[in-house]
This record gives C-alpha cells, sequence and structure tokens, in this order.
C-alpha cells in the first residue's frame, strides 16, 4: 500500500542527482520539464508491397524484411504474413522480441539449395550486424555488436515460394527502429516515494498508448524493479480496447480492482498515467474510468512531476571554483586545489580526486576538509542526490558512497573477476546508476544501467539484483545526463592513438553518435550556462566548450584555463 506519508500535497519534487569526472552542481536553479528531444518528428509510413507472382525465394526473404517495419508501425504484420505459409503465419509471433541490425542485410541461398528446380525445401540464410534487441514489454538491451546469420527455409504453396520456418520475433534495421517504435517514458515511483522515475520503452507506434498503460501497470523494467515501488497494489487492468483518443482527451477504461485502492493510491497512479501518456506534462488532459467511476481529476494537488532543476555548471580554473551560470564567469571559492583527476562541486561542497586516487572533500568555502573512503584509491567519482559523493574503489571494483560521512560500499552484481567497473554516473533523480566496464579481454566489455533503492529518508541503500548492457562500447572513461534519459558519453582521448567515440542514447535504447570539438575531449558533463541547460566539455588543452542549442548544434568557448570540470 502506498503510505499515507505520500500526502497529496506533500509529495516532494524530485531532486536532481548528478555526476561529473571533472564537473560539479549546485542544488538551486529554474525548474524545467525535460521532455525527450527526439520524441518521433521522424515518423514516416511506410507501405509496402506483398509478394509477387512466381518471386525467388531471395526475393521472398527480402520482401518479408521489408514488410516488416510497417508491421510494426501500421498494419500489424498483415503484408508481412503473405509472405509466410499457412501455418508459419499463424505460429509466428512477431512481438515476441525485435532484433536491431546496421547496414544492409546480406541474403544468399545456402549452397545446397542453389539450383534446386523441385518443390523441395529451399534454405535462405540471412547475415545482419545486431546492434540490440528489444523484448516483448519494449525494453531495449546492447548486444555486443558483430554479424549472426539466421535461416529462412522456403517451400512452395500453391506453385509460390513462401517461408515455412523462420526466427520468433521481427528484425528491423536501426534506421527504421524510431520511425517505427515509439520512446515511451513510463513513470515509476521510486522507493524513497518522494520522485518519479523514467522507465524507458519502445513501443509499437499502432498502438502504443494501450501498449504503455498495460506495461506501466505491469510494474518496473526488471533492471529497475527493486528501485521502484509498484503503485499497482491491488492489481488494476486495462480493459479490452481500454484506450481510445477524442479531439485531445485521452480516455482510458480501467478494471473494477481501482475501486479498491486508496485515495492516495489512486492519486500516484492517475498521475503515473497523465505524465506517461503525456511524455512528462502534468497538463495532458486524460479521462480515466473504472466501471462508471470517474478519477480523471484523482491527482489534483499531488506535487510529484518529471520535471528536473537544471544545476549551475563549476570549473576549477587556476585554484578557483568558477561558476558558468550567468553570462559572465563568477568565482564562488577559492582552493588550493591546483590539479585533479576528477572534482565535483554543488552548494552543499564537493570533492576532488587527485591523481593517486585520494578523494579530499571540499566545503562550500572552497578549504579542502579531509580525506574521504578512508584513503583508499579511487577510480572515478561523481555526484549523486543532494551532497552524495560516488565512487569506484580501485582495487576491489565495489561502488562506494558518500553522504555527508556516512559512507556504503555497493557490489554490481553480475560482473566476474575479469570485469572492472571504470566510470559511473547518476541520472537527476538518483535512482538509476550507469556504469562502464572493462575487461581482461575474455569477458563482455561496455556500459550497463542499474537501479539504486532508496529507504524513505532518501538514503541509498542498495542497488537493484541486475542490471542491463546499454552500450557495447568499450573505454568508456567519461558520461553524463543530459536530461533525464539522454544519456552522453565518450571514450578516453587520445588512448593508444584511437580516435575518440563519443555516443548518445535515449537510455536504455539504440546509440547514435554525438559530436565534439575537434579538440575532442576529456571530461564531459551537463549544467546551466549562461541560463541555459548545456553540454559541456574539457579539453586536453584547458579549454571548456558549449554545444548549443541541440546536442548536434555547434561549440562555443565558455571558459579557459581549467583544470577540471564538475559535472551533474
Amino acid at each position: 500500500m502506498v503510505a499515507m506519508a505520500l500526502a497529496l500535497a506533500g509529495c516532494m519534487l524530485p531532486m536532481l542527482a548528478g555526476c561529473s569526472n571533472v564537473l560539479g552542481l549546485p542544488e538551486s536553479g529554474a525548474v524545467q520539464i525535460m521532455q525527450p528531444a527526439e520524441q518521433s518528428t521522424r515518423r514516416i509510413f511506410t507501405n509496402p508491397a506483398g509478394p509477387t507472382k512466381d518471386a525467388r525465394p531471395e526475393t521472398i526473404v527480402k520482401g518479408f524484411f521489408d514488410a516488416m517495419p510497417a508491421g510494426v508501425q501500421s498494419d500489424g504484420f498483415e503484408t508481412a504474413r503473405r509472405f509466410l505459409t499457412g501455418s508459419a503465419s499463424k505460429w509466428w509471433n512477431a512481438d515476441a522480441k525485435t532484433l536491431v541490425y546496421s547496414n544492409v542485410p546480406q541474403i544468399v541461398r545456402k549452397a545446397s539449395s542453389v539450383g534446386s528446380t523441385t518443390n523441395d525445401k529451399i534454405t535462405v540464410s540471412v547475415r545482419l550486424q545486431v546492434q540490440g534487441e528489444l523484448d516483448s514489454h519494449g525494453v531495449y538491451t546492447a548486444l555486443s555488436e558483430g554479424p549472426e546469420t539466421y535461416d529462412f527455409i522456403l517451400s512452395k504453396e500453391q506453385g509460390q515460394w513462401r517461408i515455412g520456418t523462420l526466427p520468433s520475433g521481427v528484425m528491423v534495421s536501426a534506421d527504421d527502429f524510431e520511425q517505427v517504435y515509439r520512446q515511451v517514458s513510463l513513470y515509476r515511483l521510486g522507493t524513497s516515494r518522494k520522485e518519479l522515475i523514467p522507465d524507458v520503452r519502445w513501443l509499437c507506434w499502432r498502438d502504443w498508448r494501450s501498449r504503455a498503460v498495460k506495461e506501466l501497470l505491469a510494474g518496473g523494467a526488471e533492471w529497475l524493479r527493486d528501485a521502484v515501488y509498484d503503485t499497482n497494489t491491488e492489481q488494476v487492468a486495462l480493459r479490452p480496447n481500454g484506450v481510445t483518443v477524442h479531439d485531445s482527451t485521452i480516455e482510458i477504461r480501467l478494471s473494477s480492482a481501482m475501486h479498491r485502492m486508496t485515495d492516495a493510491e489512486r492519486a500516484v497512479l492517475v498521475r503515473q498515467l497523465r505524465l506517461s501518456l503525456g511524455d512528462g506534462n502534468t497538463e495532458t488532459d486524460i479521462e480515466v474510468r473504472s466501471d462508471g467511476q470517474e478519477y480523471s481529476q484523482a491527482d489534483d494537488g499531488l506535487s510529484l512531476s518529471a520535471s528536473t532543476t537544471t544545476e549551475p555548471m563549476y570549473t576549477l580554473s587556476a585554484g578557483n571554483i568558477v561558476s558558468l551560470e550567468s553570462s559572465n564567469a563568477v568565482r564562488v571559492a577559492q582552493t588550493k586545489i591546483d590539479d585533479a583527476e576528477g572534482f565535483v562541486f554543488s552548494s552543499k561542497g564537493g570533492a576532488v580526486l587527485g591523481h593517486d586516487g585520494c578523494v579530499k572533500r571540499i566545503g562550500t568555502d572552497g578549504t579542502l576538509q579531509g580525506t574521504m573512503f578512508s584513503g583508499h584509491a579511487m577510480r572515478a567519482i561523481c555526484k549523486g542526490r543532494g551532497g552524495e559523493i560516488w565512487a569506484v574503489d580501485g582495487s576491489t571494483g565495489k561502488v562506494l558512497v558518500d553522504d555527508g560521512g556516512k559512507e556504503r560500499a555497493f557490489t554490481i552484481p553480475g560482473l566476474d573477476d575479469g570485469q572492472h567497473v571504470r566510470a559511473i554516473g547518476v541520472s537527476p533523480e538518483g535512482d538509476r546508476l550507469a556504469f562502464s566496464v572493462d575487461s581482461d579481454g575474455h569477458a563482455q566489455s561496455g556500459m550497463g544501467i542499474i537501479g539504486i533503492r532508496r529507504g524513505s529518508n532518501g538514503e541509498a541503500e542498495s542497488l537493484a539484483s541486475s542490471f542491463l548492457w546499454i552500450s557495447g562500447q568499450f573505454g568508456v572513461t567519461m558520461m553524463t545526463f543530459y536530461n533525464d534519459v539522454t544519456f552522453v558519453y565518450a571514450t578516453q582521448y587520445g588512448q593508444n592513438g584511437r580516435a575518440q567515440i563519443a555516443r548518445r542514447q535515449l537510455v536504455p535504447g539504440p546509440e547514435a553518435s554525438q559530436g565534439l570539438p575537434d579538440g575532442g575531449a576529456v571530461a564531459m558533463a551537463t549544467g546551466e550556462v549562461n541560463m541555459y541547460r548545456r553540454l559541456t566539455v574539457l579539453d586536453h588543452l584547458g579549454v571548456a566548450r558549449t554545444v548549443d542549442g541541440s546536442l548536434e548544434g555547434s561549440w562555443s568557448i565558455a571558459d579557459s584555463q581549467v583544470t577540471a570540470l564538475s559535472a551533474q
């Protein structure tokens, strides 16, 4: 049961939790509703043709691949099933999963089938460069990118080649993915019951609202489940055809179990529905009914929202802590720090990571106030919720958090002895931890994300029991949450002559390339610069630059002679 501590007017707004390699942010600033910037303006309907008469087996398979995106987006796989035999059409479960691939599929008839002129079965192999997989609940998992081969067995039906045996689920190119799937943030109540957490899903355009309501009622994704509070205590379900849209109002019909909920529980559930179907907008017009009883205004007065605060950007420059919040850089504190491997700062103070791995606390006035984490060498530090400082132990690989001098240590589940956490980042609301993993070459490298379970007092108590792979990119040393769902990261600058790679994603989701300034980046962070939310990067020459407008904008110099950035 949702505790009455969720008093309708008393729920606290989410607090920003940030992270850094070398950037730091205070706890004040303008409140903005951050909506996914890429919320599909790219939607393009496809209208593929069905199979042509006397088409060759390879042509049938290619036509099937061309028809699958339309099945996700609009026609419910009506066209795609025309490429299958009658029996295959009945058992093929298109919604089981989605494989996402790059480049063009290589479609080749197997050698044993070449030259066959009989009605025997023919096998056509399709070679794909697989990037990721979407499960039946719309949760995206990154896969180790590489070629995979899938067999399609064809036979003749009424004299025409049709696919009789094929893998379950659908296969969609990365270019088509964001055309046919819609990113939806399902807003979950954190275990502290004071903030909402976006549970990112990718749902079919053709019926995304109905799927979103069903998934919201079903509970959080596995990697996040331990960090969220299940508000559907009475097992409320969506009625058949229970979501419709009339004019601008989304009408939702739920089961009678909603009557058994308390007023506080109904308030939270209605707010979750409103935000999840409205891309985080509390003004979304919804009509919620349960067996004739209307609950559309049940969340009136509830302060839970999807908004995040934009924190000022700080730099460590020539022994000074400098704020870039306004149009002119302002020194807020003088410090004796002249070098740093990592830096965190906010209105509550911060910390600095030395090249020897030692972490020292910084007071609000910039003074050094003692050694943290018992003097153990840390590999990276970042900012968490409030005054939290998160760190990675350089010897054990454990993740530690210091909250006002109270320390806890967590182990990320599922990593073996050959895998080591290299860098970390905490989401704006403070309930998700992103991390990069390096390996000894025999285990998987890449990036993961895991939920943070908090107590009613807001303190981090544990990590979730499992994590999700969000990228197969190795060597990531810097990362930042640009907003509640957009995540940006990059590999180490100048490592063994390799080109630096930067990417972004609606996390978890497919990756896209992120541009960097010509000088590359040794650190990155997000914060308020010149009164706007900006992605900021620091190059090896000490120049801090921000990207203007969108993440695809041009870069402008924000500060120079910078030693470190304090990140969100």
